[in-house]
């Protein structure tokens, strides 16, 4: 495979970088609601493959689940994708660490994705969420310890 088949065919978004957060927030795509220029664009892509990695919950939770919208720049309005979201993570999770993968066909979402966090409490989370978006119709490739959340 070339590799302009492979830039083509296959590309690779942080929603949320990694990050050491300490406050109860809500994000979107790592962005308060409503910030500009956040949206995932699912445009010529078939599959989005969203990836939450997690490193210490120290306490409190974090919920991870997926929205979609048609506004690209603003996450206002966006919607939740049903049965997009991962189950709740808290600190009484049992690995120290994990990656949990969901997938969505975007044919059944609207353009732009977003991934919403939710973090309770003012207590240590590390965590980060990556989006893999491929064209085609079989699975993508990502390995992982557990298996996938969700696909849509």
């Amino acid at each position: 495979m070339s590799n302009d088949l492979l830039t083509e065919s296959l590309k690779i978004q942080q929603a949320v970088t990694p990050r050491r957060d300490s406050t109860a927030s809500t994000l979107y795509n790592g962005s308060v609601l409503g910030a500009t220029g956040v949206g995932i664009d699912t445009k010529d892509f078939d599959e989005a493959q969203i990836m939450l990695q997690i490193g210490l919950i120290s306490s409190g939770t974090l919920d991870c689940s997926v929205y979609d919208s048609s506004v690209g720049n603003n996450s206002t309005g966006s919607t939740l994708v049903t049965g997009a979201s991962f189950a709740q993570v808290s600190s009484s999770y049992v690995g120290s660490t994990g990656v949990f993968v969901g997938s969505i066909k975007t044919k059944n979402t609207k353009r732009y994705l977003y991934v919403k966090t939710v973090l309770t409490t003012a207590d240590v989370k590390d965590f980060a969420v990556t989006v893999a978006l491929g064209k085609g119709d079989g699975a993508m490739p990502v390995t992982q310890g557990q298996t996938v959340a969700f696909q849509v």
